[in-house]
């Protein structure tokens, strides 16, 4: 890892700002690819098992994808990250969608109003730094990558209180995403289902994927756990009245 990091510094001199055509992967996708391929050959070289030879693969081939900016499978399926985005959310089949639910013993309104002040996601969903909210249906969100921050903007492109909030990455983001949470009251409004649907494209997009999946950082996973986190945090009225909302 130290020594894929030390050479991301002659990135620019082994053209990773070379706009050729022959280019067809974003510069923070190569650089994902470099951070991820080296830590799949760690990872298979400290474990020396069965998968060792199938990750050190694995690996170089995502290194090779970060030096050279050409991925083969972009270019089968005639792809190209190295543009400017110019899409919203995630394209029709493209990405990875998961879908997961929870229960919380909180009014509907409690749970949706807390939800709707997206300032407040970082604190049960770790991996995002910050979301900072930059108008009603506007919002920029910052999470920590492996080779730095990444950071999109975010549109609520739908919305019925108490009762559904949808949105959309806007043009230009480095993770194209969407998704929607519906709130369901039950037990006469004693208590509420949650069930939030999310598409996404990692920044090194589907071997990006393949990688996360090799190292443990199961999105599905994820989720679960921040949902869960959103129930503990509600249910025990733990939250401070700075973080509370009107």
């Amino acid at each position: 890892m130290l020594w894929v990091m030390s050479h991301i510094t002659l990135l620019p001199s082994l053209g990773l700002h070379d706009q050729s055509p022959r280019i067809n992967v974003a510069d923070k996708e190569r650089i994902a690819s470099l951070a991820g391929g080296a830590a799949m050959v760690i990872y298979g070289l400290v474990r020396r098992s069965r998968m060792s030879p199938v990750l050190a693969v694995l690996g170089g081939l995502l290194i090779r994808r970060g030096f050279t900016g050409r991925c083969p499978a972009f270019r089968g399926m005639g792809l190209s990250t190295a543009q400017p985005k110019s899409d919203t959310g995630v394209p029709d089949g493209a990405g990875y969608r998961v879908e997961k639910a929870i229960t919380i013993d909180r009014p509907v309104s409690r749970v949706f109003q807390y939800w709707r002040d997206l300032e407040n996601l970082p604190h049960f969903m770790p991996h995002l730094k910050s979301v900072k909210v930059l108008s009603d249906r506007l919002s920029h969100w910052t999470v920590e990558g492996p080779a730095g921050p990444v950071e999109w903007d975010a549109e609520i492109i739908n919305e019925h209180p108490d009762s559904l909030i949808a949105w959309q990455t806007l043009p230009g983001a480095d993770v194209q995403s969407a998704g929607t949470v519906r709130f369901e009251p039950i037990d006469g409004d004693h208590r509420t289902h949650v069930s939030v649907v999310l598409k996404f494209n990692p920044p090194a997009g589907a071997l990006g994927g393949v990688v996360a999946r090799i190292l443990g950082e199961s999105p599905a996973q994820q989720l679960e756990e921040d949902l869960g986190r959103f129930k503990i945090l509600l249910e025990a009225e733990t939250i401070p009245e700075s973080m509370s909302v009107v």
